[in-house]
């Protein structure tokens, strides 16, 4: 099922968009340019709410079946998920550092460039191993019965796990990003 891949490789498609006005709205907050601090905060609250309820859920299945499969990578495999957990703390810190621009503290701003750019690395650098090492492994090992294992999983997932306040929360942030893009 190519179909769960490419929707995840949409994920990757839009964080990067994403990143692209994040670095604008850095770059300008960098150079005292008059940042638009509310979509930089809806940029941070996306990062750090949507991977975590949704993308990267759908992604631990698959490393999961894949580890079996792959056994050779499987310490890049799991090196891979195990970002999953440096990158939300990184989302909710820099979250949190936006939130507190907003409320007027006095933040110093090298700090909070150097956070940006610190996530924004790892982040990029965590989705380009993905797309090699879990991706591109997964469309050529993984069979029907796997994938029908996985889409199972996620289903279960979705039942039983998924704060759905939250996921209708990121999700009307991405569609106002998306409407900002277009503009």
């Amino acid at each position: 099922m190519t179909a769960l891949i490419e929707n995840l490789e949409a994920d990757h498609k839009r964080f990067r968009r994403y990143l692209v006005v994040f670095n604008e709205e850095v770059r300008n907050l960098a150079q005292s340019d008059g940042s638009d601090y509310v979509l930089l905060n809806q940029i941070a609250t996306y990062f750090a709410g949507y991977p975590d309820e949704l993308h990267h859920k759908e992604e631990d299945i698959i490393y999961a079946r894949l580890a079996t499969k792959a056994r050779s990578r499987r310490v890049e495999l799991r090196n891979l998920q195990q970002q999953h957990v440096e990158l939300s703390q990184r989302a909710n810190h820099f979250s949190d550092i936006v939130s507190m621009i907003l409320n007027n503290e006095q933040l110093p701003i090298d700090k909070v460039v150097e956070e940006s750019v610190a996530y924004r690395n790892i982040l990029t650098a965590h989705m380009s191993g993905e797309e090699e090492t879990l991706f591109r492994p997964a469309r050529s090992l993984l069979n029907q019965d796997d994938w029908w294992d996985i889409e199972q999983a996620i289903s279960n997932l979705y039942a039983e796990e998924i704060n759905y306040e939250k996921a209708r929360s990121v999700l009307a942030i991405e569609t106002s990003l998306d409407k900002y893009l277009k503009t």
